[in-house]
């Protein structure tokens, strides 16, 4: 059609250039005009031919058509659907936020590595989609990997991890590369130990995984530390075991101010200096009267009196206040912390450790929870946590439909229908947690990579690799096990080519496939697709959104 309007524009500007006998700029000027019409009316037709698809799409998924689907899958297909807050937890590792904060430090934390100079996200950077930009990683001693490092996003949804499918569970998977020689180097015994030496994590520790009695001392000896380990739970924690040792008006939206400043300080505080009625001295059976100094002096009756009048009190006692004070709430002045309002669910800041320390047997114990397994369960929770709530298309399926242009959406409809794609990639997590061979093994070339024949050694896997999640695929190039395709229009054409570099030697003379079990064979969903330019152009727009 484009070619027949534009004959018949240069059939009409030459027949006018013969009618009005105007010079050769004349006869340009009329080409460029028509051309220029028409440049305009096929954009306003593409406007409305893209509108269709808001028309299709811009609506509650159970109202939109079924996409196309090889006939292969269609008992197993899932629709999209708006991902979850979290990946499922197993019942042998169920979630606390307490573990969750101790895995993300590990998870950051280059000891775990011989080395002391990798940490897993050296490999898996949160602002690159949790990959690393690279086509293979970097690891111990400057050794590079053969694989590209996935986006571990939404990968607590796989019941096989890696490209390959070695790792059963993520709790399997952390140890691989921990002890993986070009990549951490490291053995389980000597992370572990590099952990244990680290005083900072085992209040974390302790919180994630302690009894409720070594909680409870830890929250009253350090409570800065185990407030910051424990997180949304550490509230909870005290309302449930410690509500006698932080005060009755925990649950009006804080610790009442005079009560924590008691719990935190040594008994001896409690002798009328401090009292829950600031205008009300505390009262016992035996006191009758406000209780007075050595020197004869009257406990002023006020709170807010008695902690800005600390010169009241005898010198001893007086330097006691000050240095229990700051050992709790660090340099600013007592009396000033406890005139401030507290915000709710905020507390004063504390010193991570008073002047009455932890019982040694409690460090033992706090040591002893350092273990391999729970390293890999708290980082396993951690990852589990990693699904992306605010990308476009997830709001969009949230009900947001102006997120997303008439372009996005064209791609979307590509996506569904010629591109092929939920053949593989569909429900929540975009991904159907299979092996396909896609024609990238490089059989018997230099890249040749096997991928899952290597672990199962069934020769009906070679060549096959896990369909990855889409989940943030914008952020995640290069793309494919081996990170060959450095941008999703690249591999978008390598799709719609049908992956012309077949994973066969049959680049040699003579070479008979029919003899050679390993020989991968390509599966029969990776089909040419004659996807036109503006088709490409939209399908890359709508992978972006996701």
């Amino acid at each position: 059609m484009k070619k027949s309007a534009l004959k018949f524009l240069s059939n009409l500007t030459q027949n006018l250039a013969q009618r009005i006998k105007h010079s050769t700029l004349v006869k340009l000027s009329c080409i460029a005009l028509g051309l220029g019409v028409l440049a305009l009316t096929m954009q306003g037709n593409a406007k409305g031919n893209l509108a269709k698809y808001r028309l299709a799409y811009a609506k509650p998924i159970s109202q939109w058509s079924k996409p196309t689907l090889d006939k292969s899958v269609l008992d197993e297909w899932e629709e999209f659907a708006p991902l979850p807050l979290h990946a499922p937890f197993p019942a042998d590792n169920p979630y606390s936020n307490a573990k969750k904060n101790l895995g993300e430090k590990l998870f950051n934390d280059t000891r775990l590595s011989k080395s002391g100079q990798f940490s897993c996200a050296s490999c898996h950077h949160k602002e690159l989609g949790f990959g690393d930009g690279l086509p293979n990683s970097y690891g111990h001693d400057g050794q590079v990997g053969r694989r590209n490092a996935p986006n571990i996003q939404m990968s607590g949804f796989f019941p096989l991890l890696f490209w390959d499918g070695r790792a059963q569970g993520l709790e399997a998977q952390v140890i691989l590369p921990l002890s993986d020689p070009v990549e951490m180097a490291n053995t389980t015994q000597n992370a572990t130990k590099s952990i244990q030496k680290a005083q900072e994590y085992y209040a974390l520790f302790v919180a994630a995984f302690g009894d409720d009695e070594s909680k409870k001392l830890w929250a009253k000896h350090y409570p800065q530390v185990f407030r910051q380990a424990m997180g949304e739970e550490y509230e909870i924690f005290v309302r449930e075991h410690l509500q006698e040792d932080f005060g009755k008006d925990f649950d009006k939206g804080g610790f009442d101010k005079l009560d924590f400043a008691k719990s935190s300080l040594k008994p001896s505080l409690d002798s009328g200096v401090l009292t829950k009625d600031s205008s009300t001295p505390k009262k016992d059976s035996t006191q009758a009267m406000p209780k007075t100094t050595k020197q004869g002096k009257q406990m002023p009756k006020s709170a807010d009196d008695t902690h800005s009048k600390l010169s009241s009190l005898p010198p001893l006692k007086r330097e006691e206040v000050k240095s229990q004070a700051s050992a709790v709430f660090g340099n600013k002045a007592f009396h000033t912390l406890l005139k401030d309002t507290l915000p709710k669910n905020t507390q004063a800041k504390q010193a991570s450790a008073t002047t009455n320390p932890l019982p040694k047997s409690e460090i033992v114990k706090a040591k002893k929870l350092i273990t391999i397994e729970n390293i890999t369960k708290a980082i396993a929770t951690y990852e589990r946590t990693l699904v992306p709530q605010n990308t476009r298309f997830n709001r969009f399926l949230k009900g947001e439909y102006s997120i997303l242009s008439d372009k996005e959406l064209f791609g979307l409809d590509v996506f569904r229908n010629k591109g092929e794609c939920m053949n593989c990639h569909y429900g929540a997590i975009l991904s159907d947690k299979k092996f396909h061979n896609i024609g990238v093994a490089f059989y018997g070339r230099g890249l040749q990579d096997l991928g899952r024949y290597e672990v199962s050694k069934n020769p009906s896997d070679s060549g096959k690799f896990r369909t990855p999640s889409l989940i943030n695929v914008g952020k995640s190039a290069p793309y494919l096990h081996n990170g060959i395709s450095p941008n999703l229009v690249g591999l978008i054409h390598l799709y719609d080519a049908a992956f012309p570099f077949s994973d066969t030697k049959r680049f040699s003379i003579g070479y008979d496939t029919s003899t050679d079990t390993l020989a991968p064979k390509l599966d029969p969903l990776i089909r040419e697709l004659n996807l036109s330019i503006e088709e490409i152009e939209a399908l890359e727009a709508f992978l972006l959104t996701l």
